[in-house]
């Protein structure tokens, strides 16, 4: 009797399952969760985020078209359409500091509420003047969305799964707005004026996006105090950009990392003003082929190979990686410029050229999203990538306006060439960084 009486008392009662939703405010940072179990939890609420981020994109990727198409931007203006986005993000390194060892929640509720639901008012979108702060504020908020996600994910994903899980979460994603893309680039061919509509949309499925990660628990990788030193503002606004100076002079690795993307960085954004024109003006394309050429043949790669690639990057070095990647997409340049000595069969190669182009995103989207990091080491990731998500919008200040600089002075086949030129000097840069990686491994 003894003996089944202490079996009755070391009965342990089967675990409740997890219920998807944020923790409570007086349940502080503690996570009561096995590495396990949190891990699982995370990649549910991640592939769901994913899933509705990618409704947002596959709209927002038709963004520049509208702007050329049905609003009549002059190149000018597309150009600042398109410098948007890596404009807003040179002062990413603000809040990758802002949110160091702190909960991320509240970051990324304000990214939603200011970044995702502004959209809700695009029935007031009438020109491409008043597009552009809208865009902006768009642009604005990823770049808070981005170090807030990455910090949680580092922090939640074992390192030997983060490529891997990380990848199928890109899968989906782009899955979604593949088909997004296609049917938005149908809906607009029947009334272009559809845009405004569409974009309201983009605004809704994009705060559920921020909502869901922000309902992910998470712990901090280490509590900071607030600084109460008293300082100008100036200086307050400069201490960012200092402490990001100090993290490339301390990490010389993660500089050349830095370096080797910010060159592969101007040569895809130089592209981006160009792209538009040369779809209307050239190919005289309409928005069903713009949709299917960028959102679907552009966008299956990575479908088919980020999780694939996610897990090879989790078994390789980033160095090698980005230099097999950044080697791979130098073709998406060689294709286009095979397209303009072929004006029967032009957008034929434009459909190959984002073809290879949608295969090499696959590893530059799981390469830009982690790398920082791999680099990060145990420090929170927060600040490594708001100094990579920086260093895109100060590429967007010059980039942009030399791929139209290039276009005007010399058509699409010199913007094409100056391309390959960026991309092949990446991926010389990460070639550089892997052999100096190699000798400190044989010193060591």
């Amino acid at each position: 009797m003894q003996k089944a009486k202490s079996r009755k008392r070391l009965r342990i009662k089967k675990p409740e399952k997890f219920h998807l939703k944020p923790l409570r405010k007086d349940q502080g940072t503690s996570i009561q969760l096995t590495p396990n179990s949190l891990e699982s939890l995370t990649f549910r609420y991640h592939l769901a985020a994913s899933f509705s981020n990618g409704i947002t994109y596959g709209i927002y990727i038709l963004h520049d078209f509208v702007a050329r198409k049905t609003l009549g931007a002059p190149a000018w203006q597309l150009t600042i359409i398109v410098s948007l986005w890596p404009l807003a993000n040179l002062f990413a390194v603000h809040w990758g500091q802002a949110m160091q060892g702190r909960e991320k929640r509240p970051f990324l509720l304000g990214a939603g509420i200011f970044g995702r639901l502004i959209l809700l008012a695009s029935f007031l979108i009438t020109s491409s003047e008043i597009l552009i702060p809208f865009l902006l504020l768009v642009s604005a908020a990823a770049s808070i969305i981005e170090p807030a996600q990455n910090a949680i994910f580092q922090s939640n994903y074992r390192t030997k799964h983060r490529g891997r899980l990380f990848g199928w979460a890109v899968s989906t994603q782009v899955g979604v707005a593949t088909v997004v893309a296609f049917f938005a680039g149908k809906l607009l061919d029947q009334d272009p004026w559809l845009f405004q509509e569409l974009f309201a949309l983009a605004g809704i499925t994009g705060f559920i996006q921020c909502y869901i990660l922000a309902s992910i628990p998470a712990e901090p990788r280490k509590r900071i105090e607030p600084d109460t030193t008293r300082r100008a503002v100036w200086q307050k606004l400069l201490q960012p950009f200092q402490d990001a100076v100090l993290i490339l002079k301390k990490k010389n690795d993660f500089f050349i990392f830095e370096s080797a993307f910010f060159v592969y960085g101007c040569g895809f954004i130089l592209l981006l003003p160009v792209m538009p024109i040369y779809f209307a003006d050239y190919l005289h394309s309409d928005y069903s082929q713009y949709g299917f050429t960028r959102g679907l043949i552009g966008q299956l790669g990575m479908v088919l190979l980020a999780p694939v690639l996610g897990m090879v990057l989790d078994r390789l070095h980033p160095w090698r990686f980005c230099s097999a990647t950044f080697g791979f997409l130098l073709l998406f340049p060689v294709l286009l410029l095979f397209s303009t000595w072929s004006k029967e069969n032009g957008l034929l190669w434009v459909m190959a050229a984002y073809g290879i182009f949608g295969l090499a995103m696959a590893g530059v989207q799981v390469a830009w999203s982690l790398g920082s990091i791999y680099f990060a080491g145990e420090e929170d990731s927060s600040m490594y990538q708001g100094v990579h998500v920086t260093l895109v919008g100060l590429r967007g200040l010059l980039a942009p306006w030399i791929g139209l600089a290039s276009y005007q002075l010399g058509g699409p086949r010199a913007a094409f060439i100056l391309a390959a030129f960026f991309f092949l000097t990446a991926m010389t840069l990460m070639r550089i960084g892997s052999a100096r990686e190699r000798k400190m491994h044989i010193r060591q």
